[in-house]
């Protein structure tokens, strides 16, 4: 049985629950992956698994996908600026403070440019926490986000199939 919105239109239940269930299982099978291939930072592969899914047609999730690996890659090579500079403490907080304004201002109008200031924002917020995590916060970043990507557009375009509607 159908319900109605606020505006008096049904709500379609299926529908949502097959994007619903299509999230769940991409993001657990690049979770999945990940554990396989021993990746260290999950969080990495899940999100980029889950990225492409916010698009609903096959050609979104491409140009989605291309614009998480793109911005991860720019926000890297931003990353590797500000790191040659050799900041303090207190430097790489500005630096994070910084990174949050442009990060807010593309997110909705250009995602992969958004992601070249977030990707350096979240990975100097993991550093300063840890100092110790290093290159290999960046490697597993590239990697995870690569991996997510590819598992979420292959999961995706299986797990979403529309059926074929003959006339």
């Amino acid at each position: 049985m159908e319900e109605c919105g606020s505006e008096g239109l049904a709500i379609p239940w299926p529908r949502i629950l097959r994007r619903a269930c299509t999230h769940l299982i991409v993001v657990f099978l690049a979770g999945a992956v990940g554990i396989t291939l021993q990746v260290e930072h999950l969080q990495w592969t899940m999100a980029g698994a889950a990225v492409p899914l916010a698009v609903g047609n096959a050609r979104g999730r491409l140009r989605r996908g291309a614009h998480r690996i793109g911005g991860t890659l720019a926000g890297i090579c931003v990353l590797f600026g500000i790191t040659a500079l050799t900041p303090g403490e207190q430097m790489i907080g500005c630096c994070i403070i910084l990174l949050m304004f442009p990060t807010e201002a593309y997110m909705v109008r250009n995602y992969g440019l958004a992601l070249s200031f977030f990707t350096p924002l979240i990975i100097l917020m993991l550093q300063l926490a840890n100092p110790k995590s290093g290159s290999q916060m960046v490697w597993d970043c590239a990697m995870g986000n690569l991996l997510g990507v590819v598992v979420g557009i292959a999961a995706a375009s299986i797990f979403e199939r529309q059926p074929r509607t003959t006339i």
